[in-house]
């Protein structure tokens, strides 16, 4: 599985399959490695960071040695025995494309046992320019995501919660219900990143902006954006 702005290395699809005929289980997970393209599009600091933070992807831990689980479950660069997925279709609940692969990859992991196998081999190039303004409309997308993943399986993910302390929530609603606010957010931060990223004005409006999602804040979003 890839995503439709994502383009296969010469060594992709067979990185996969090798992975696979080593271990024929049912229960393997195999997700590759994801890049932006260094052709097709410029790739600012601000879109290094999304990659190398985590906030897009995880990667990094990942090739610093982190043990892949359910929550890498990736479906940017991702392959599966046809097998699991006959068994365990997606939640078309989700009605954008965020979080629904890794609440299947949860789904899957809670009925029969998910191992992930991470394979750099498997390169794929991300061709998708992106500012910080649609990063921030990217956020909301996924604010709403996690928000449906949280009520269907509320004990699997509780560090997703912890944005939402008491104090820092206090906070943070006061720009996610005030879209004059949040506006003035926006366009400092915006400013901030082109001169230095990261800073702390680009990360809490990016947080404003998945709060916004997950509470259902959109007519908000629309005129702050």
């Amino acid at each position: 599985m890839i995503g439709d702005d994502i383009f296969a290395s010469p060594e992709f699809v067979h990185s996969h399959l090798i992975a696979h005929e080593k271990k024929p289980q049912k229960q393997l997970a195999v997700v590759g490695l994801t890049r932006w393209s260094d052709s097709g599009q410029t790739v600012t600091p601000f879109m290094r960071w999304l990659e190398d933070s985590g906030v897009q992807f995880s990667y990094k831990d990942l090739l610093e040695g982190a043990k892949p689980d359910w929550k890498h479950f990736y479906t940017s660069n991702l392959s599966v025995k046809t097998e699991l997925l006959r068994e365990f279709p997606f939640n078309e609940s989700f009605r954008k494309a965020a979080a629904e692969d890794i609440e299947l990859g949860y789904r899957i992991h809670r009925s029969c046992g998910l191992e992930v196998e991470f394979q750099p081999e498997a390169l794929a190039h991300h061709l998708h320019p992106t500012d910080f303004r649609q990063a921030c409309r990217r956020n909301i997308t996924v604010g709403a995501s996690m928000r449906l993943f949280d009520e269907l399986w509320p004990d699997a993910w509780p560090a997703n919660r912890s944005l939402f302390s008491p104090a820092r929530r206090l906070v943070r609603d006061l720009f996610v219900k005030n879209p004059r606010l949040l506006q003035i957010l926006t366009t400092l931060a915006e400013t901030a990143t082109s001169l230095h990223c990261p800073n702390p004005l680009m990360r809490n409006a990016l947080i404003c902006y998945y709060r916004l999602g997950y509470v259902g804040g959109s007519e908000v979003a629309a005129q702050s954006i």
